[in-house]
C-alpha cells in the first residue's frame, strides 16, 4: 500500500473520530446542582449552567424547562423557543408542543398545539391530545355542574374526540362520541353517545351511514353489524352483503358463520347460503366440515349434511379454536378424533385447556395468535395431570402435579 493511501486513511480515520466526539460532546443531559439545573454534556462540561428549577432531558432540538413555577422550552443554545408561562408542555416531534394551562379543576388541562415558532395551531381547548402515527387524536371534555357542596362541584362529563393531522389540520372534528380503530385501519365513528355507528375507511371517508348499534372486525372480508334487533354482515365497501336478518351472527372463519335464527342456530356461507340447518340449540365451531352441536339438553357432532356422528348424550363439551374438542358424560372426558369421526378410548376425569375457548373468536374481537404450534390442553386422571395434543397423543405423561407441569410447557 502506498504512503498517500496510508495517509489518506489515518485522515478518514481522524475525521470520523473527530466526528463522533463532537456529536457525543453536543448530547446534553440534565444535572442539579444546589437547587437548580443546567446541562452537560458527555464529557462533563458544562454547556447550559444551573438556573432553572427543574429541566427535562432534550428531544431532538428541544427541551422543556421550568421557569417561575411554569413550563417552557429551550434549544441547546439556551435560547428561549417556548415562554415559561404554562401549565403543561410537552414535545411530540416535527417542531410541535402540546401546551396548556390548568383550568380550575384539580388534574385537568386546557391544551393546544404550538410550534416551535411559538404559534399556536390549535388554540388550548381540549382536556386531552396525544401524538401517534403522525396524527394528534383529540378529547373534548363537555362539563356541566349539576350540584354544589362547600368548595366542591358535582359535574356532569361527556366527551367528543377528533383527529388531526401531524400540521393540526382537522380531519375527523372532535364531535364524535367514540371513534375505533378496527385491524384493517377501518373506523367505526359514534356521533351521539348511544346513537348508532358508521363505518369509515382508512383515509377517514365515511362509507356507510350512521345505522349501526354494532360494527365488528373484518373476518374473511365481512364485518358483523347489528341494525336495530337484527344481524347482517357489511363488506368492506360499507355495502350490506347479508341484510341484517338474524337474532345473532358470529365472524366468518374459512367463509363459514353461525348464526341463529328463530332462536335456533345454524351456519351459514359468505353468499348467505344454509349450510347447517337451523335447528340445534347451540354449536361450537367448525372444524373439517365437523361440528360440535347441542339439541335443548344434550351435546354430540354433526357433519354439515346434518348427520349424526356422535349421539346427543354427553352432558358438556370443551373445544378450542381449530383445535382439541372433548365431550363429557358421567363426570368423564373424552377426546374428539377429527380424522376417524370418533371418540378416542381414553377417559379423563379434568381436561383444561391450555390456549383458550372458542368465545375469543365467536365475538366482535380478534383471533387470538397460538402460542403453540398444535392445540394441547391438560387431562387428569385421578390426582396426576399430563398433556395430550387434539389428536389425543399424550405428550407428557399423566404422572406430574399441575404446578410441575407448567415449566415442561416450554420443550413442546
Amino acid at each position: 500500500m502506498s504512503k498517500s493511501r496510508i495517509n489518506l486513511s489515518f485522515l478518514l480515520f481522524l475525521t470520523i473520530s473527530f466526528c463522533q466526539q463532537t456529536l457525543y460532546a453536543q448530547e446534553l443531559t440534565p444535572f442539579e446542582k444546589n437547587q437548580f439545573w443546567g446541562y452537560k454534556n458527555s464529557i462533563g462540561e458544562i454547556k447550559i449552567k444551573p438556573q432553572y428549577q427543574y429541566a427535562r432531558k432534550f428531544s431532538e432540538d428541544y427541551a422543556v424547562i421550568v421557569q417561575n413555577d411554569s413550563l417552557g422550552a429551550i434549544d441547546k443554545e439556551n435560547n428561549l423557543i417556548i415562554p415559561a408561562k404554562y401549565g403543561y408542555l410537552k414535545y411530540v416531534g416535527n417542531d410541535k408542543f402540546i401546551f396548556g394551562y390548568r383550568p380550575k379543576y384539580y388534574g385537568e388541562y386546557n391544551l393546544g398545539i404550538i410550534s416551535s415558532d411559538n404559534e399556536i395551531i390549535v388554540q388550548p381547548k381540549y382536556h386531552r391530545i396525544n401524538f401517534k402515527n403522525r396524527k394528534f387524536y383529540f378529547t373534548r371534555q363537555i362539563a356541566k355542574v349539576i350540584g354544589q357542596s362547600l368548595d366542591l362541584d358535582t359535574r356532569e362529563i361527556l366527551y367528543k374526540y377528533g383527529i388531526s393531522d401531524s400540521l393540526g389540520n382537522f380531519i375527523l372534528e372532535p364531535k364524535y362520541s367514540n371513534i375505533d380503530f378496527l385491524s384493517n385501519g377501518f373506523i367505526k365513528v359514534q356521533l351521539d353517545f348511544n346513537g348508532d355507528y358508521a363505518l369509515f375507511d382508512n383515509n377517514f371517508k365515511p362509507l356507510t351511514e350512521y345505522k349501526y348499534m354494532v360494527i365488528g372486525e373484518f373476518f374473511d372480508g365481512l364485518s358483523k353489524v347489528r341494525e336495530g334487533d337484527y344481524f347482517g354482515y357489511i363488506n368492506i365497501n360499507g355495502e350490506e352483503i347479508i341484510k341484517c336478518q338474524y337474532d345473532l351472527n358470529y365472524v366468518f372463519i374459512d367463509s363459514l358463520a353461525i348464526a341463529r335464527k328463530n332462536g335456533k342456530a345454524g351456519i351459514i356461507n359468505t353468499k348467505n347460503e344454509t349450510i347447517l340447518d337451523f335447528k340445534y340449540q347451540s354449536l361450537g365451531i367448525p372444524f373439517k366440515e365437523q361440528v360440535a352441536a347441542s339439541d335443548s339438553l344434550k351435546w354430540g357432532i354433526v357433519n354439515f349434511k346434518g348427520e349424526t356422528l356422535l349421539k346427543f348424550e354427553y352432558d358438556n363439551k370443551l373445544s378450542e379454536f381449530k383445535g382439541l374438542t372433548a365431550l363429557q358424560k358421567n363426570n368423564e372426558w373424552q377426546i374428539w378424533d377429527y380424522r376417524k369421526k370418533e371418540l378416542l378410548t381414553e377417559k379423563y376425569d379434568e381436561i383444561k385447556l391450555i390456549e383458550g375457548d372458542e368465545s375469543k373468536v365467536l365475538g366482535f374481537g380478534k383471533i387470538k395468535q397460538k402460542k403453540y404450534f398444535q392445540s394441547i390442553a391438560y387431562a387428569r386422571i385421578g390426582m396426576k395431570w399430563g398433556i395430550v395434543n387434539y389428536n389425543g397423543e399424550l405428550l407428557i405423561p399423566i404422572e406430574y402435579e399441575l404446578n410441575d407441569l407448567y415449566g415442561k410447557l416450554k420443550t413442546l
